[in-house]
């Protein structure tokens, strides 16, 4: 038996410092903003019976009730205050690192790309930002990270060996997003190009994993038949072009708020994949499995995800969706920044995307823009009604209310009473209005829209009403309005 040593090496004390940089950038604000409406959704969704959470998320119909399943179960150990409730995401998501170790050990990185491909890993403030939000996409990553690195195994060990632990999470990954079958489907594809001796038993794997799909897939088709279509679940998804496509990989390379500093990121990112490229079609390379497989995988859900988009009736596509692509993106470009044929130019190179992965996570973490902070609305509202018994608030939308509710009910504050349409993006602020003027004193909080010829101000003043104090609470995407009214 070999003696441990005294001290670690240098790549290990690196990998443990990444790692963590890793759970240090995704607690950092964790509880600062609240929920927003598809968070409460979610916890709406696991404060239900169990046939009532199989029956509500099949009706939603957008994702499998996987997550839902283990969120409950999340509540019932430790309740539902919000720092109990984010922790479950972002346990997850800093359980993924087991997986994304294994899947490097599998494509027998270096040290030096493993601990590169984590650093990416760790400070992009898209991965991040998920692993904050209480809903499924850190678990779509953990169990795609489980599924490419068992993948691996099973093509290259044996397949009857590593068929039971594959099966079992690629079951878990369709269960948890639509999106883990655009992962099944690539590593279907790169059998059939690549493993052919493994492709039988993978798809008799595939199989078997339709045949476990079919009860969902049946009570999904039930709602669809009844529904008549997707169309006011994904309304709002429009269909993406080339730009789409180029923004998601950008938003991966990471972002900044200036200016023309995208194609800069864009340039600087794929070069090396462009050179490792190069060298694969000049010469034969001993680790050109890294490269066919990590491109691979990169792409193939991505450009399934355009195609259907076109194909189906109604797009799907979803930057969110995409993050079973983005880490196996990270590593390619790791990899590939590793192998830069010339040595002086590769440190260099090395240098400026650490740079710029870690200045473009830390600039977008510390901007206040990328989340609306509902309790600073919840906190004015508040503040605003010390000594009053009962409070109405109006809001337009569910998509309003939801989250101002939360907020509200998570300071412990009961007096106020929010009310909104029946639909999830809402009624006209018109039809709200209506209802709201039977109070002499309440709050109307809605989202401004350019083309929205309704102003609730000018109706509020031409009946009477006073607006005294205008707030607003914004994100990058979107802002809320939001006031007190008196009406005689």
């Amino acid at each position: 038996m070999k003696p441990l040593p005294n001290r670690l090496d240098p790549a290990t004390l690196i990998f443990i410092l990444i790692v963590a940089v890793f759970i240090a950038l995704r607690l950092w604000r964790l509880t600062t903003y609240g929920l927003w409406f598809d968070e409460t959704f979610s916890l709406h969704a696991a404060r239900l019976s169990l046939p009532g959470l199989l029956n509500f998320t099949a009706t939603d119909i957008v994702h499998p009730p996987l997550f839902y399943l283990l969120l409950k179960g999340w509540i019932q150990i430790g309740g539902d205050s919000v720092l109990w409730l984010k922790l479950f995401p972002l346990l997850t998501a800093v359980a993924s690192i087991i997986p994304f170790v294994l899947l490097c050990r599998e494509l027998r990185l270096k040290s030096s790309e493993l601990n590169l491909s984590l650093f990416l890993f760790a400070v992009n403030a898209y991965l991040i930002y998920y692993a904050q939000e209480l809903r499924m996409y850190s678990l779509l990553l953990c169990l795609t990270l489980f599924s490419l690195a068992l993948f691996l195994r099973f093509i290259s060990r044996g397949p009857l060996r590593f068929s039971y632990w594959l099966l079992v999470v690629n079951v878990l990954l369709v269960y948890t997003h639509y999106f883990g079958w655009f992962v099944v489907f690539a590593e279907l594809l790169y059998v059939l190009f690549w493993r052919r001796h493994a492709l039988r038993h993978f798809v008799v794997l595939v199989l078997v994993l339709g045949v476990c799909y079919v009860p969902w897939a049946l009570l999904v088709a039930k709602v669809l038949g009844e529904r008549k279509g997707l169309g006011e679940n994904l309304n709002w998804l429009g269909r993406p072009g080339l730009a789409q496509v180029i923004w998601y990989y950008a938003t991966l390379n990471g972002t900044f708020l200036l200016r023309r500093t995208t194609p800069i990121g864009l340039l600087l990112f794929s070069s090396p994949v462009i050179f490792w490229l190069y060298q694969r079609f000049r010469e034969r390379l001993a680790d050109a499995l890294k490269l066919k497989f990590l491109l691979f995988v990169s792409l193939v859900p991505v450009v399934s995800a355009l195609v259907a988009s076109y194909v189906l009736p109604q797009s799907i596509w979803g930057e969110r969706y995409l993050i079973v692509a983005s880490v196996p993106y990270l590593m390619l470009v790791a990899c590939a920044a590793l192998r830069v044929p010339f040595r002086q130019l590769k440190p260099l190179l090395v240098i400026l995307i650490v740079a710029w992965a870690g200045l473009s996570g830390y600039g977008n973490l510390a901007s206040s823009k990328e989340r609306i902070n509902w309790y600073d609305l919840a906190n004015t509202m508040i503040k605003s009604e010390r000594g009053k018994s009962s409070v109405n608030v109006y809001a337009e939308a569910e998509f309003v209310a939801s989250p101002v509710r939360f907020s509200l009910a998570s300071l412990g504050e009961q007096k106020f009473t929010v009310i909104a349409g029946n639909d999830m993006f809402g009624r006209p602020v018109r039809d709200v209005l209506q209802a709201a003027f039977a109070d002499s004193h309440f709050w109307l909080a809605y989202r401004p829209d350019a083309r929205q010829t309704y102003k609730p101000h000018e109706v509020l003043r031409a009946r009477g009403c006073r607006i005294e104090n205008e707030f607003e609470v914004s994100a990058r995407d979107q802002k809320i309005i939001y006031f007190p009214v008196d009406c005689p």
